[in-house]
């Protein structure tokens, strides 16, 4: 269904607010990759939802490198700290890089970039989930040698999301009531 703003201006599709709020509550750091898909993963279905990411004033900076290869995963297990022991289970690794030259404020220069790369990694963590992949975000704290294999010239390395078929079903983990989420109404 087409959404329409008030001045009638065609928004896109939307979807009822459940349908959305269903997605978040099923999303889930998965670590433990089972049997792969037949064939390849739709990785890049979950890559070009990154090009739809917000991003700060619409500067659209952050880039996405697929990782697909088994030795390349592999190695990357090796070389990022927060894959260490799961990574290579992975079916595909997508690596988020943004570009610092888009950020001309010197206020905004130290964090945009990373703000931008985070909005990408959850649009494309929603997507893996809404078409029954697994996913993880992986920090980006990298051992020497990552800039070599992985680095892409003046790109800063922002984060990383693991995809691969889930090797089980992990039940919610338990939350706080929203009302204690909530600070205040102003």
């Amino acid at each position: 269904m087409l959404a329409k703003r008030a001045s009638g201006v065609t928004m896109g599709v939307t979807e009822p607010r459940a349908d959305f709020l269903d997605l978040v509550r099923l999303r889930r750091s998965v670590r433990l990759f089972g049997r792969p898909m037949p064939g390849e993963i739709p990785w890049r279905t979950v890559a070009e939802a990154a090009v739809w990411a917000p991003s700060s004033c619409n500067r659209q900076a952050v880039y996405v490198t697929a990782v697909v290869s088994r030795e390349a995963i592999q190695k990357l297990e090796e070389l990022l700290v927060g894959g260490e022991g799961w990574l290579g289970g992975a079916e595909a690794v997508l690596l988020f890089y943004f570009a610092p030259v888009a950020y001309k404020s010197p206020a905004e220069k130290p964090y945009m970039g990373w703000l931008d790369v985070q909005a990408a990694v959850m649009v494309c963590w929603y997507m893996a989930e809404r078409i029954g992949l697994g996913a993880c975000q992986v920090n980006p704290n990298a051992r020497p040698g990552f800039g070599e294999l992985f680095g892409n010239g003046e790109l800063v390395f922002g984060s990383a999301l693991a995809l691969g078929t889930p090797a089980e079903a992990s039940p919610a983990p338990p939350r706080r009531p929203f009302s204690e989420a909530l600070l205040k109404v102003i």
